[in-house]
């Protein structure tokens, strides 16, 4: 059995997050999980920036996000920053998309509810194909920029679903 610990992203302190995965490398955690939400009422830290930071504090354990909402993401950079996450933790990331039980915010987003499962579904085949494919055509939004995107980006980060 492996046990996993949630870095503390409320209330931050960049001081209090290092004691923490300084004390979480040393007892038997086998991984440090952050949670997705970027609009709420408590001050909580992004969770691909908090993760890059945990990966230059350890050295052991696996870094997770529970779960990306990527229906409100941009594939391509989001693709782009875990694969950097992952290469710059030397393949410790651990990936998990999700929809979200909430679509409330997603107009903060200029986002509609209508389509989010179709949204979902496109952005992770984006992000899969950036991680699989020497060059990626993709329909241009907005229209005047280039269809053709070049991912190199290794190694690529597993996917949880």
């Amino acid at each position: 059995m492996e046990f996993a610990i949630a870095i503390p992203q409320s209330y931050p302190s960049p001081a209090r997050i290092q004691r923490f995965l300084q004390r979480a490398e040393e007892l038997p955690f086998t991984a440090a999980w952050c949670t997705e939400q970027v609009i709420g009422t408590v001050p909580v830290l992004e969770s691909v920036t908090t993760l890059a930071y945990a990966a230059g504090l350890t050295k052991r354990l696996r870094l997770g996000i529970a779960v990306l909402l990527i229906a409100q993401r941009n594939p391509i950079d989001l693709a782009k920053s875990l694969s950097s996450l992952d290469v710059l933790s030397n393949g410790r990331l651990i990936v998990g998309v999700g929809l979200g039980a909430s679509t409330r915010h997603y107009p903060a987003y200029g986002l509609s509810p209508d389509g989010r499962v179709s949204r979902f579904r496109e952005n992770l085949d984006i992000m899969k194909r950036l991680w699989t494919e020497d060059r990626v055509t993709l329909p241009a939004i907005p229209p005047k920029m280039p269809n053709t995107i070049s991912a190199a980006a290794t190694p690529k980060p597993p996917m949880t679903m």
